[in-house]
């Protein structure tokens, strides 16, 4: 949700709220003008064209008038007009009676938000505290908002404070005991931050959010099989598989998978209609390698879902790392012709390409996006990414320091500056970025699948040893993915037999990315080695037998293009879901005169009147 989203969302009808709640305890001794009443009438359906014009009326009627102002900041807000924000409000500030507190509040909530939009935090802080010192109707609200504003400069024990001030002053606040939730998690106080959670559910049940940070705590508590009954819930009340993914990645187990595939498979029957149960099925078999099942799963929730682009690149996503080309090209083209602007599924097509070793068309894809977009961080990580593969490691290093400097995350792309130095020679680059990498708190947490490298290469082999034992035991990837980064660890240490241990590892685990381990270079040690040569070869014909297998469950069906429609294949195949639910013959009604016809009362009940709709010795003849 754009932040214009929740400003429509949440202020508006605040804003609506606190007019009808003054006008009827009789707080206010003016009445709206009558162009006001149009305003917000239009501002209530978004219509905030009208409402501008309709407040213009207004104000020529009266320059003085302090209810205009006031709704005309909302409508500069919503028409991303943030410079005209503050002199209105000054303006409403000016002529608002001392008595008009609700109205006075939304003043500073519109700056406040204005200047959020032009992202100058320290003007948005002045506005909460100005709002503060105001005495406003209501400073649960400010201390709130301010919570928010200084997690987000990640001060979080002032933003604690702050919380906990506005839960003093209103107890049944969701959005409060979510911020104090995910502030007690942040200072790494998980059983506050789960208390936290808690006492936000009694008051909101449906939120989401809290039961992604009770789930959070709980992992941290080390108690993961709680964890499990909140997943559902996530499910169920985001339609969304990105926090089920990050939280069920953590808590992978035997157990959890047989607690949860029963789960799912009932949700998936109880409600026919939703993609998101068959898609979380899916999912939850690709963690345990099932990948038949994975792939049958992902297909009926496509079937489900068509026109989610969330599941067709996920089923792209599946057939990358299975090396399967030709069939994630194709899902990802269907993401492309449902959205064009689809970021995802551009950069998972240039990705595909270079795995493939389809290096030109790669490059000419990232060229042409270039020209269109030239600040886009994520086309200069492709590039350098393809500029790596091809082992060209001082442009690969140019083009992701290019990246580092546009993206406002732009820490992510440390390690590999780091990396590409240090293949190319420039040990001064390496040293420093890795040093940035180990001594930044958020960069740890960006790439702590990477931290152990950054160690490794300081010489502080011992660091370097218990991250790679943190990251074993914290992981959220799957197995392969994780055996397949501790054997590049232990290559690039230059212990050939541990990395070969680890790469064997992964390929039992299901690491079959072939094609990658075949250009990767933190492999070069031990690829020509005479066991890396006898396990490629295994894994290879394995790898191969497992492709045709998945080609015939990629032909059940709804993958093929025509003209840029999406077309469903004719093609016989078996049924693992059913199309239409069984029904009664002539349907419910049909049902009911059958029911009404053949239920039939023993005798001895009647007689002894203790048929009440409830007598266990009913039945049917």
């Amino acid at each position: 949700m754009t932040r214009q989203q929740m400003f429509r969302l949440v202020l508006i009808p605040l804003f609506c709220l606190l007019f009808i709640q003054e006008t009827l305890a009789g707080k206010e001794d003016k009445q709206e003008s009558y162009y006001v009443t149009l305003a917000i009438q239009a501002i209530a359906s978004n219509d905030f064209s009208t409402a501008y014009g309709y407040l213009n009326q207004a104000l020529a009627e009266n320059p003085k008038d302090p209810h205009a102002y006031v709704y005309m900041t909302i409508v500069m807000n919503n028409t991303n007009e943030y410079d005209k924000v503050d002199s209105y409000a000054i303006q409403a500030l000016k002529y608002l009676g001392k008595d008009e507190k609700g109205y006075r509040d939304q003043c500073y909530i519109s700056m406040y938000y204005a200047a959020l939009d032009r992202r100058d935090t320290v003007k948005a802080l002045s506005r909460l505290n100005e709002g503060l010192k105001s005495k406003p109707a209501s400073p649960e609200e400010f201390y709130e908002l301010r919570g928010h504003l200084l997690m987000s400069m990640d001060k979080y024990k002032e933003a604690k404070a702050d919380f906990e001030k506005a839960i003093s002053l209103t107890s049944e606040s969701k959005t409060s005991y979510l911020g104090l939730s995910a502030c007690e998690y942040q200072l790494e106080n998980y059983e506050a931050a789960l208390q936290a959670a808690n006492k936000g559910l009694l008051y909101e049940y449906n939120e989401a959010a809290l039961y992604m940070l009770r789930a959070q705590s709980l992992i941290k508590l080390n108690r993961k099989e709680e964890t499990l009954k909140d997943l559902g819930s996530i499910l169920y009340l985001k339609n969304d598989l990105t926090w089920f993914r990050e939280i069920y990645g953590k808590v992978k187990s035997d157990e959890s998978y047989q607690k949860m595939v029963p789960s799912l498979k009932i949700f998936s029957n109880r409600f026919p209609n939703e993609f998101i149960w068959p898609y979380a099925l899916g999912y939850v078999y690709n963690c345990h390698q099932e990948k038949n099942k994975a792939l049958e799963h992902y297909l009926h929730a496509y079937k489900i879902g068509v026109g989610n682009n969330d599941i067709t690149n996920s089923i792209a996503q599946f057939a990358l790392v299975n090396e399967d080309y030709d069939e994630a090209k194709n899902y990802l083209e269907i993401s492309l012709a449902i959205d064009s602007t689809d970021e995802t599924a551009r950069y998972m097509y240039i990705a595909t390409l270079m795995e493939e070793r389809s290096m030109d068309q790669a490059n000419s894809l990232i060229e042409d996006a270039l020209k269109k977009n030239p600040k886009d961080p994520f086309l200069y990580y492709e590039r350098a990414s393809l500029k790596w593969s091809v082992r060209d490691f001082k442009g690969a290093k140019e083009d992701y320091l290019k990246a580092a400097e546009l993206d406002t995350m732009g820490k992510r792309y440390y390690f590999w500056v780091a990396e590409n130095a240090r293949r190319e020679g420039d040990n001064k680059t390496a040293t420093i970025y890795f040093k940035h990498l180990i001594e930044d708190k958020d960069l740890t947490e960006i790439d702590t699948s990477r931290i152990y490298f950054a160690y490794l290469y300081l010489n502080q082999e011992e660091k370097a040893l218990a991250s790679l034992n943190r990251y074993m035991r914290e992981t959220s990837e799957d197995a392969c993915d994780m055996y397949y980064e501790v054997a590049c660890f232990y290559s690039i240490k230059e212990d050939k037999k541990l990395a070969l241990k680890y790469l064997e590892k992964a390929y039992e685990a299901g690491f079959r990315s072939m094609n990658h381990i075949g250009f990767d270079s933190d492999m070069d040690l031990i690829r020509d080695t005479p066991e890396f040569k006898a396990l490629f070869a295994k894994y290879s014909d394995l790898g191969e037998a497992e492709r045709k297998e998945r080609k015939n469950i990629y032909d059940l069906g709804f993958t093929k293009m025509e003209d840029g429609i999406i077309s469903r294949q004719d093609k016989t195949y078996v049924m693992y879901f059913v199309d239409e639910q069984a029904e009664f013959p002539g349907g419910m009604n049909a049902l009911m005169e059958f029911i009404n016809k053949n239920f039939k009362v023993p005798e001895d009940a009647e007689k002894k009147c203790i048929f009440q709709g409830k007598c266990a010795n009913c039945c049917f003849f």
